[in-house]
């Protein structure tokens, strides 16, 4: 039986199935940074003549570790957890991801680290974040609107229909700064930049004409709007008191 068809088998041991490996890769994940950490604790990588840990990594287990960032992110979670073990376990049972180890890792001390890593458990990712966030909380960045850079184009560019080539615009970053605070790093096009500068002219010195405060505003404002749209209309509002409506069309006997 081919062991990739799994047509055959039921919900119930799908699901099973499923949530068995989930836990099996968790450990097997907690045993390899185990082994990362003390084999980098040997300094075995440079007995074998290679000038780091990712430089082992990606060439000696190259199918696991294809770019410095996969090996760089084993190589850092495992040595947090070698700092604190208590990492290794909650790895293995599926507390703890190898992102939210990372996101904690800069973080952890001695005094609080049975705390931090209890509190990051079953997190997401941006749970995690906003966990540091209102732990570790960040000043205000400053307002930034400059023009990016155009890119260079290069062979490896890919075209749209007309045959120009097409930059890729940079993703949105939205990364808490605190418990009330949240970074947002956006790219517009020039219409979008020239409707911001313009309305923020038309608000003139108003704290609103922050940048902030026209997107808050904005968003408050579809918000309402939205809430208009979705909400069902009122039955009987021009009812007048005692019952009678008088915009409703009265019948008269004949």
């Amino acid at each position: 039986m081919d062991t990739f068809s799994l047509a055959h088998l039921s919900d119930e041991t799908l699901t099973h199935e499923l949530r068995a490996l989930g836990r099996q890769e968790s450990a097997v994940t907690a045993r390899l940074l185990a082994r990362i950490a003390e084999f980098e604790s040997r300094d075995l990588h440079a007995k074998a003549g290679y000038p780091s840990m990712v430089a082992y990594l990606m060439r000696t287990l190259s199918h696991l570790f294809d770019s410095e960032h996969a090996a760089f992110n084993r190589i850092h979670a495992a040595r947090a957890a070698r700092a604190y073990p208590v990492i290794f376990s909650m790895v293995a049972g599926g507390e703890l991801s190898l992102t939210a180890v990372n996101l904690l890792a800069p973080h952890l001390t001695a005094k609080n680290a049975a705390d931090l890593l209890t509190a990051a458990t079953d997190k997401t990712k941006i749970q995690v974040q906003e966990l540091i966030a209102a732990r570790f909380p960040k000043p205000d960045v400053p307002t930034v609107i400059q023009p990016l850079t155009p890119a260079i184009p290069t062979t490896h560019s890919f075209q749209n229909e007309s045959g120009d080539i097409s930059a890729a615009m940079p993703a949105p970053r939205i990364a808490p700064l605190s418990a009330e605070r949240v970074l947002l790093q956006v790219t517009v096009d020039r219409e979008t930049h020239d409707l911001l500068q313009r309305v923020q002219s038309l608000l003139g010195r108003s704290g609103s004409s922050h940048v902030s405060g026209v997107l808050k505003g904005r968003c408050a404002a579809m918000r309402a709007r939205s809430r208009r749209r979705s909400s069902p209309p009122r039955i009987g509002r021009n009812v007048e008191r005692g019952g009678r409506n008088p915009t409703a069309a009265t019948s008269r006997p004949r």
